[in-house]
């Protein structure tokens, strides 16, 4: 079964391919986001325009970066809190306030044109005092995933990819999409 993922992230699409491997196809859309802290209904607002576009069953995903030092800020938001402070800001932002803890999020939405279904998952970590490792976008240079010593950019696509919130949520998109197959 085909599955379609809109997205303008290369590394997005490597990390959705580690689950739906050959049967995923790509749409490189960077779409409009609504202001929203809540993060299900900024994917499902993606999936709507996706759909418009596009006309196909598909999917679209939607990452937050909780910080407990700013009272859950930027969540959705951290795409432009990265384009203006950068990863070293968002460090230092979070070594300044005594305070590492951070949750990873991730809404994934898939809409057929009638129904709209959103999966999530949310991993604990904490902020790196500086950026590390060569491989990954965003904030991976600086998320230390709880129960690791190592940014997800140090660790690798393949460790990643095994624990991170947008696997955890595409795999349950996959097990969605199987049973709607049978």
């Amino acid at each position: 079964m085909k599955v379609y993922f809109v997205t303008s992230n290369k590394d997005k699409i490597l990390e959705a391919k580690s689950v739906f491997g050959d049967d995923l196809e790509t749409y490189d859309l960077d779409l409009e986001e609504i202001q929203s802290m809540d993060i299900k209904k900024v994917a499902e607002s993606k999936a709507l325009e996706a759909y418009r576009i596009v006309g196909k069953p598909l999917f679209v995903e939607d990452t937050a970066a909780y910080l407990e030092c700013m009272h859950g800020f930027p969540g959705p938001f951290v795409k432009w809190m990265l384009a203006t402070a950068g990863t070293a800001g968002i460090a230092k932002i979070a070594d300044r306030l005594g305070n590492a803890r951070i949750v990873a999020s991730v809404a994934v939405a898939f809409y057929d044109g009638k129904k709209m279904k959103a999966f999530s998952a949310s991993l604990k970590g904490r902020v790196a005092k500086k950026p590390a490792g060569k491989e990954g976008f965003g904030f991976d240079f600086i998320f230390i995933p709880e129960g690791y010593s190592k940014t997800f950019a140090q660790l690798g696509r393949e460790v990643k990819n095994r624990i991170s919130p947008r696997s955890a949520a595409l795999r349950k998109l996959k097990r969605h999409l199987e049973k709607l197959d049978t």
